[in-house]
């Protein structure tokens, strides 16, 4: 939570950088986590434990298997937390080292038979992930036409 808390800003993606974004373009996309986001591998339930701690509540035993978490921090510099499924929490690791659209896409297919409904996969996390403010804004400055004078 400290390094969500004192990450470094950057300018989040929105929605519409994206609409302005031309199609042909979409596919070198490149895609990158804020700084503020940590993704977490665990083995153990810490978040339930954690969870009673901060409820005062008595500790749940801890248990053994794998868990995804997802810590970040809002535009609003509110932290939060939330589980990532195993599919998920991949592709967000991936795009932790900085992978275009094109790429994301190309690996969900690896893992899909049906390849016709990965462009919506793609997109429905992509709009989650924006929604969340989990990525940064790589797209480039519209271009303004210039006034001659």
């Amino acid at each position: 939570m400290r390094h969500t808390v004192d990450a470094a800003d950057a300018p989040a993606l929105t929605f519409e950088a994206l609409q302005a974004l031309p199609p042909e373009h979409w596919p070198e996309l490149l895609l990158t986590l804020q700084p503020a986001v940590t993704l977490l591998h665990l083995d153990w339930n810490t978040p339930a434990i954690w969870r009673c701690l901060v409820d005062e509540q008595p500790l749940s035993a801890p248990q053994p298997g794998a868990q995804h978490w997802l810590v970040y921090r809002r535009q609003d510099l509110m932290a939060m937390w939330r589980s990532a499924a195993p599919d998920e929490a991949r592709l967000l690791l991936l795009i932790s080292h900085g992978i275009t659209f094109a790429d994301l896409c190309d690996v969900m297919a690896e893992h899909n038979d049906q390849t016709e409904s990965i462009p919506a996969q793609a997109a429905a996390l992509l709009r989650q992930w924006v929604s969340a403010g989990l990525l940064v804004d790589t797209c480039p400055a519209p271009v303004r036409p210039t006034s001659g004078n």
